[in-house]
């Protein structure tokens, strides 16, 4: 009997650091796995703040392109505006111009009535060879 007690001890002796070694390895484990857990909350919230980083800078850029492009609509139709004025200034010199030759034109027939049938092509005059 004495044997079978010793025997059983051992076992137990035996059962118990089985139990402890395996006890220690899930909690190294444990802590690994919770380590490596904190580890990625860490890098989450780090992706997170670099992500509402880059979103708040692109508000930021998209609100100063959308600035800008009503910036330059706006010069654009300033710009416009000022071609549609400077054309008609044109419009109304080049008809001042013409109104004006043509009166001279009629002037200088009026005082050189011999000479109206060399200008009358507004022309050079003929060469008379």
């Amino acid at each position: 009997m004495l044997k079978k007690e010793k025997l059983a001890t051992e076992e137990e002796r035996n059962a118990k650091d089985l139990l402890d070694r395996t006890l220690d390895n899930m909690n190294q484990e444990f802590n690994e796995a919770k380590n490596f857990a904190e580890a990625l909350k860490i890098e989450n919230r780090d992706f997170k703040n670099a992500f509402e980083k880059m979103r708040i800078e692109h508000q930021e850029k998209m609100a100063d392109l959308c600035n800008r492009e009503e910036e330059a609509k706006k010069q654009v139709a300033t710009w416009e505006q000022m071609y549609r004025e400077w054309m008609a200034t044109m419009e109304r010199r080049v008809n001042n111009l013409q109104v004006t030759n043509e009166e001279l034109q009629s002037w200088l027939q009026e005082e050189n009535p011999d000479t109206s049938s060399k200008t009358a092509g507004h022309g050079p005059p003929a060469d008379r060879r």
